[in-house]
């Protein structure tokens, strides 16, 4: 029964970071570059995006004042 409560903790614990990892920010004064597998998929606009972990890369690229 204990090894039972064991993995039921870590599967939800498991899935909580999951999910954690698939929200992202994109702020008011950006745009989100999303690759998946290394592809170009498109661009994002502001607000709250979710991405499919671990196969989704968002990139924000670097604004030209930063240089």
């Amino acid at each position: 029964m204990t090894i039972l409560i064991t993995v039921v903790v870590v599967l939800v614990v498991l899935v909580m970071i999951t999910l954690a990892m698939a929200v992202r920010i994109v702020r008011q004064y950006e745009r989100g570059v999303l690759f998946r597998f290394g592809r170009l998929i498109g661009t994002r606009e502001p607000g709250l995006r979710f991405i499919i972990p671990f196969v989704d890369g968002p990139h924000q690229p670097g604004h030209p004042s930063d240089a």
